[in-house]
């Protein structure tokens, strides 16, 4: 399979855990409050006019 990035993104950070997440992670990050949140989309061509996004977050917890 090749990839192919289309498009770079600076990555996005968010001072609130909990209102940028929902379900069991939300009552994760209640009780265990981030520090350092951050979330991008980087959107790959996969070939014949066909694309796809990955969607990536990663936070850090106070620890």
């Amino acid at each position: 399979m090749r990839l192919r990035v289309t498009r770079r993104r600076s990555p996005e950070h968010h001072l609130d855990c909990v209102l940028h997440s929902s379900g069991e992670v939300r009552d994760f990050f209640v009780g265990h409050p981030c520090r350092s949140p951050a979330r991008t989309l980087v959107p790959l061509d996969v070939g014949a006019g066909n694309a796809v996004a990955v969607s990536i977050a990663w936070v850090r917890t106070r620890g």
